[in-house]
């Protein structure tokens, strides 16, 4: 059995510090650029809504992957601010899984991360 957990959301100012730091996407600067500005001088108006476009595109990947889980009968189960996965297969078929699915990306990026900076197992 292999059990891991989802971050859905993270608090409301580490959502936003990504949209205002050094390492920005490039359609977040072009979104500032629209508006005439840039990283340094963007209003907070832009921040968040390139923060609402870009929780938009991680929930549909999320809903996808989440989808796939359910599908093979995994429980998916909304536990505090996290979601917990819970599969009946071992951790290295559970990814092969996940990989044939399409959906590892997503769900390594969104996992819970231990302090080696890999997926928590539980």
């Amino acid at each position: 059995m292999a059990a891991f957990r989802l971050m859905v959301y993270e608090p409301p100012a580490r959502e936003l510090r990504w949209t205002r730091g050094v390492e920005i996407p490039r359609w977040v600067l072009r979104l500032y650029q629209s508006y005439g500005r840039d990283v340094a001088d963007a209003p907070l108006s832009a921040s968040i809504e390139a923060l609402g476009e870009g929780l938009g595109e991680r929930l549909k990947a999320l809903a996808l992957a989440v989808r796939k889980m359910e599908a093979r009968g995994w429980n998916v189960a909304l536990d505090g601010a996290d979601l917990r996965v819970v599969s009946a297969l071992s951790r290295e078929e559970t990814v092969e899984a996940l990989r044939a699915d399409g959906v590892w990306t997503v769900v390594r990026e969104l996992a819970i991360k231990g302090p080696s900076g890999d997926i928590a197992w539980l």
